[in-house]
């Protein structure tokens, strides 16, 4: 195994293991708050954002490395899924799971909350199921 597969393998780990902390500890947390009265829900919703923004900043940054050493070191068909769905998780963090997470700390009613909440947990299942496959597709590339 070359080092830049080992880095991507390492960096999917990586990547999996938050997006399951993420499915299966922090968002069912937020689901918990969701009726909270304005001001607490606001104060929750705050805190979880400043707590995992430098997270997602550095698991997608060590996936970004990762890539860029897997594309000078010669990519084979396996990483390049693994670098593909990788990227599709990024997109969806981009394209659904911040724009709702702005809408959540947006919002005063606690049904609008709940409808928030499941779109979020819809667009998290996506991005575990992308996490994992990377991750597949990566220990596929690292044995070949």
């Amino acid at each position: 195994m070359t080092l830049a597969a080992a880095l991507l393998l390492a960096a999917t780990a990586l990547h999996l293991g938050f997006q399951a902390v993420v499915t299966l500890v922090v968002y069912p947390a937020l689901r918990v708050e969701r009726d909270a009265p304005a001001e607490r829900w606001r104060a929750v919703h705050d805190a979880h954002s400043r707590r995992i923004a430098p997270l997602v900043v550095a698991v997608y940054g060590v996936l970004a490395l990762a890539g860029v050493s897997v594309l000078f070191d010669g990519i084979d068909v396996w990483q390049g899924v693994a670098l593909g769905l990788s990227g599709f998780v990024v997109a969806t963090t981009a394209f659904a799971g911040a724009p709702l997470h702005g809408a959540l700390g947006c919002t005063d009613d606690p049904a609008r909350r709940a409808a928030l909440l499941r779109r979020l947990a819809v667009a998290d299942a996506v991005r575990l199921g992308g996490a994992a496959a990377a991750f597949g597709a990566a220990v596929v590339g690292a044995v070949r």
